[in-house]
């Protein structure tokens, strides 16, 4: 069967189908009238921050549509499946108002495709009004194996050094079970290690 989307696609004239005045659209430019007056220019940017949040969800849709229907496609397989999966796990009904697609998306891979642990998480970030970056950062600390350790150090000066040493001579024999939630988490916890560990490496490469 031949694909919609490849017969669609010419048919399809940007210029006809948006009409808003001031702004002429397409493919691959948007242009705006010089004397476009300040009310029209505020009219083109909610049309374009409204289009913005609406096409992942129109493209999942669509394509979520085209799986039921088992209608033929030539949309990337890893693409079609991805869509497919936010569909199932967020109809219509479940999609939270005032959280992006993004927001959605970043539940689902989180929680491995579990709809309802997913929808939980959403409903934490809008009481909590978390951003992407916000809900991706609990999510994986909530995923990772490692935790922040608040202890202190047990010794100090080079004695506290010598434990840092020691520790990571023994990751070293483990990172093959490291998962990236992991890394990230512990990349967290010595950031300032890391940075001492460059200015010190500046400043012996100082020539005297």
């Amino acid at each position: 069967m031949s694909t919609h989307a490849a017969s669609l696609a010419p048919a399809i004239r940007l210029s006809e189908s948006i009409a808003i005045q001031g702004a002429a659209f397409a493919q691959d430019r948007l242009t705006i009238a010089p004397d476009a007056t300040p009310k029209q220019l505020g009219l083109i940017g909610d049309f374009l921050s409204t289009v913005s949040g609406a096409c992942d969800w129109w493209r999942t849709d669509y394509i979520h549509t085209l799986h039921t229907r088992n209608i033929g496609h030539t949309i990337e397989q890893a693409s079609f499946d991805f869509y497919s999966s936010v569909a199932a796990i967020f109809p219509p009904d479940v999609r939270i108002d005032g959280l992006s697609f993004d927001h959605h998306k970043e539940a689902m891979i989180g929680t491995n495709g579990s709809a309802t642990e997913a929808r939980l998480w959403l409903g934490k970030a809008l009481a909590e009004s978390w951003d992407v970056p916000t809900l991706r950062k609990h999510l994986r600390l909530a995923n990772a194996t490692y935790h922040t350790d608040e202890r202190k150090p047990t010794g100090n000066g080079y004695s506290a050094l010598t434990d840092a040493e020691r520790w990571a001579r023994t990751q070293e024999k483990q990172l093959q079970n490291y998962t990236p939630e992991r890394a990230r988490a512990i990349l967290s916890d010595i950031k300032h290690l890391c940075g001492l560990i460059d200015t010190l490496e500046t400043i012996a490469a100082v020539s005297h």
